[in-house]
Formats: C-alpha cells, sequence, structure tokens
C-alpha cells in the first residue's frame, strides 16, 4: 500500500516554524516536562547504570595490553633451563650448621 500526498503551497512565507530545543532528560524532568521515573523504574535504572560500568571496565581491561613479562637474571656459565627443570623425588637437604 503506498500513500500519496499532494501539497499546495498557499503563502511564500511559512505560517509556523517549530524549534526543537534538545536538552539532557534530567533538565526536562527537573522543568516538569517529562514524568519522574517511579521508584521500580529508578531501581532499574540504577541496576542497568552499575551493569554498564562494570561490562565498561572489563572491555577497558581487556584492551589494555598484558603488563610485560618479568625476566629471571642469569648468572654466568648457568644456562636459563637448569632453573626449570623439574625435580624428582624428595628434595635434598643441605645442613649448613656447624657441628
Amino acid at each position: 500500500m503506498v500513500d500519496v500526498v499532494t501539497a499546495h503551497t498557499i503563502d511564500p512565507d511559512p505560517y509556523v516554524t517549530f524549534i526543537f530545543k534538545y536538552r539532557p532528560i534530567e533538565m526536562l524532568m527537573a522543568g516538569g516536562i517529562a514524568p519522574r521515573p517511579t521508584d521500580s523504574q529508578a531501581e532499574e535504572i540504577r541496576a542497568l547504570e552499575n551493569k554498564l560500568k562494570m561490562l565498561r571496565s572489563k572491555a577497558k581491561a581487556a584492551e589494555a595490553p598484558p603488563p610485560p613479562r618479568k625476566k629471571v637474571k642469569t648468572e654466568p656459565g648457568v644456562s636459563e633451563y637448569s632453573f626449570r627443570r623439574k625435580h624428582n623425588g624428595p628434595p635434598e637437604i643441605i645442613d649448613l650448621t656447624d657441628d
């Protein structure tokens, strides 16, 4: 279905001019133009705002580069792989006391 509207110019000057001024919803509520939310709506809005804040912080954390890995300083002549070796069996106990 297609609606067709035909218009005729009556006067070259406009009869009415509408000016839309956009304002934040808080200002409209303060001026009594927009209705204030009910308690249940306000509670839902707070819950959604908290969820949005949490999701934004998760997204920001996901975008952040991981911290640089710390490099272990090795002694001269000691292989880096000797520190990564797995020990089998019980740990070796070295007695450093003077008897």
